[in-house]
């Protein structure tokens, strides 16, 4: 069969125009997306970084061996420590030491910011209440005397651990 007049006329279209997609355009748009994508992770990202540098860190119920030493200096201010006793388990509140619980094999120790300490040997506690009250749970020690002795702690620093040293303590004491 020969070539005609109107098969040679006609063009074939070129595979380029027919090919399936949205050409640049298209192609655009998603670079644009993913560019996008990428500024929204990196705002995300650094607003978290600000905010967590204003949030208060947690001050674990921490073996008294792990202490930094000038955590343990307004407790041997106020004599409750001698100057190489370290504490079995030691309990910051505030985070610079003026605040705090302590524990060691006799006593529970306590410093306040007004630099007031508390030795209490296990022995003159009657007993010891978890309290848990706006997001905070405290160890509460009841003395003979009618005194209480607190210990605040923040959501899951180690109050359930600091009791039950107490509770051992107090048994193996009477």
């Amino acid at each position: 069969m020969e070539p005609t007049e109107s098969n040679t006329n006609q063009q074939q279209p070129h595979p380029v125009y027919d090919a399936p997609g949205c050409g640049f355009a298209g192609y655009s748009c998603l670079l644009l997306g993913i560019f996008f994508i990428g500024l929204l992770g990196l705002v995300v990202s650094s607003i978290s970084l600000l905010s967590e540098q204003y949030r208060k860190a947690p001050y674990y119920l921490t073996p008294g061996t792990k202490v930094e030493v000038w955590r343990l200096q307004p407790m041997r201010d106020v004599q409750l420590l001698d100057l190489t006793e370290i504490p079995t388990y030691y309990h910051d509140e505030v985070g610079n030491g003026e605040t705090a619980c302590a524990l060691t094999q006799t006593s529970l120790l306590r410093v306040e910011e007004a630099s007031k300490g508390w030795k209490v040997p296990y022995t003159d506690i009657e007993k010891i209440e978890f309290i848990k009250k706006d997001g905070r749970e405290a160890a509460m020690s009841y003395l003979a005397n009618g005194d209480v002795v607190p210990c605040f702690f923040e959501i899951a620093e180690g109050v359930h651990v600091f009791i039950s040293f107490i509770r051992e303590r107090m048994n193996t004491e009477n």
